[in-house]
């Protein structure tokens, strides 16, 4: 529906660095489009460069767009991004909540395990 946008440039997708317009657009974007068709993800890749190559780990947080914003916490999309399993967005969750399962979690986990496997 978004032709993979905001993608990478997220941040100034609206033009600036302003999470409101940001989020103000994708809404707007989305006003027409029924829940089942807003799915969303946070993406973050990790690469790790040495002497012996390259090796990357991607962190994937599946969701979908809400309607609305809601919630305190968090930044960026996090008002209008409810997380796969839930029923409230990333910025109602608590943080240690959100920070556990998100998509910098997800890939910082697989780093460590990776780098827990090299030090054995």
């Amino acid at each position: 529906i978004l032709g993979g946008s905001p993608g990478i440039f997220s941040a100034r997708w609206a033009g600036g660095r302003d999470n409101i317009a940001n989020r103000q657009l994708l809404l707007s974007q989305l006003s027409d489009v029924a829940e089942e068709h807003r799915a969303a993800a946070f993406v973050c890749t990790i690469a790790l460069v040495g002497p012996d190559g390259e090796t990357s780990f991607t962190g994937i947080w599946p969701g979908r767009v809400a309607t609305e914003e809601h919630g305190e916490h968090g930044f960026g999309y996090d008002p209008v991004f409810i997380p796969e399993g839930f029923e409230v967005t990333a910025a109602e969750l608590e943080p240690e909540v959100k920070n556990s399962m998100s998509h910098r979690a997800l890939a910082l986990e697989q780093l460590a395990s990776y780098l827990n496997q090299i030090a054995e």
